[in-house]
């Protein structure tokens, strides 16, 4: 028997298992940078809340700050939503601000990928609003 154009054959099946591997690899590195980029906005826009003295002004805040850090990104359109949980007392001091955001991440501008559609991503971000914070 010859073995004359095996490797032909074998290389033939294995590049295109290969390239297949490879992108899948670039479409999960994309959305995991997305997800750090959306929980460290969360994370931002939480504390950036917590550090007001007043439920709506925290909110303009959170919101702010999310839209600035998201500007360039492909999660610029990005659903952000910031709530404020009293303390013990009906004051803001002691309780939690919490910042929720929603991106729809598009993988179809991938290179040599025709793949439809996008991929959901939701992050949150909480920070206790600081019991010794002055009062307004």
């Amino acid at each position: 028997m010859t073995e004359r154009g095996s490797i032909t054959t074998e290389v033939t099946l294995i590049v295109p298992a290969l390239l297949c591997l490879l992108l899948l690899v670039v479409i999960a590195g994309r959305v995991a940078g997305a997800r750090n980029a959306l929980v460290a906005v969360a994370r931002d826009a939480a504390r950036a809340a917590s550090l007001e003295t007043d439920p709506q002004q925290a909110y303009v805040a959170a919101e702010r700050l999310a839209r600035e850090a998201l500007s360039g990104t492909e999660c610029a359109e990005a659903e952000v939503k910031a709530s404020v949980r009293p303390g013990s007392d009906g004051h803001m001091r002691g309780g939690v601000a919490v910042v929720e955001v929603h991106c729809n991440a598009a993988i179809s501008d991938l290179a040599l990928l025709s793949l439809p559609g996008s991929v959901d991503i939701h992050a949150n971000g909480t920070e206790v609003i600081d019991r010794y914070q002055s009062a307004p």
